[in-house]
């Protein structure tokens, strides 16, 4: 198996220039020697070995690949060369965070989504940042923010992932599956994040914990209790909860 390493300066920028061609030129062929060439990248500590394999979920991903940040950590990688190494795990799992289309061409959304940004408000995301660094806080209560398919960003990360108060508490994020989760079809309920300011949905779970964060210490507050808190407008999810 190849070993897990870093982009350079160089290979990031060479990264960086494919996917604004692959966007124009939807057939363009990918760039693989930045995968495996000394003149891009640079082996990471601790010669930890990485499975080539297409992820069904980010769940999947995240279980996955936190192992092996997790030794990358250990190891001491400087934290310059951090963002080198979440786009070269989003290069060599390509395939999973970006699926060519039926034709063989590939969709390019955001470049934020494949290339990591500068500022760290925008890390989230990243298609193997976001979902690793979620279940490396919250364990398994992070499955209904990174359920579904690795390439999409999903309202659940933008709206409670992206918000420091919530992607760090493990309480809050088991709260959300309580109320909005469907055991029985495994994903979020259908109304539960609808793309407008909804009364119970999660847009209004997201406002409503950072209110509630600036009076309660939420770290210290099991998700019960946090749904205890919630107003009559949340009835609805927490009969089911």
């Amino acid at each position: 198996m190849p070993q897990l390493r870093y982009l350079n300066e160089e290979g990031r920028a060479r990264w960086s220039e494919w996917l604004q061609s692959a966007r124009l030129q939807p057939s363009i062929d990918f760039p693989a020697e930045i995968l495996d060439s000394a003149q891009y990248s640079t082996v990471a500590p601790g010669g930890i070995e990485v499975e080539s394999r297409v992820f069904a979920t980010k769940m999947d991903l995240a279980q996955c690949l936190s192992p092996l940040v997790e030794k990358v950590k250990l190891a001491r990688l400087a934290s310059a060369k951090w963002p080198g190494l979440w786009d070269w795990l989003a290069a060599f799992y390509f395939d999973s965070i970006c699926p060519r289309q039926p034709d063989g061409t590939w969709k390019i959304k955001a470049q934020p989504l494949y290339s990591v940004e500068q500022s760290w408000r925008r890390y989230y995301r990243h298609r193997i940042y976001g979902p690793v660094e979620l279940f490396q806080r919250l364990g398994p209560s992070a499955q209904i923010l990174i359920h579904g398919n690795p390439s999409t960003l999903t309202d659940w990360e933008e709206q409670a992932a992206g918000r420091i108060p919530i992607s760090s508490n493990s309480g809050i994020a088991d709260a959300l599956h309580q109320l909005y989760w469907d055991s029985h079809k495994n994903t979020p309920k259908r109304s539960a994040a609808p793309n407008k300011m909804v009364p119970g949905t999660l847009r209004r779970f997201s406002i409503l914990m950072l209110q509630l964060d600036r009076t309660y210490d939420l770290l210290s507050i099991s998700s019960g209790d946090i749904i205890s808190l919630l107003p009559s407008e949340f009835n609805k999810f927490k009969k089911a909860a």
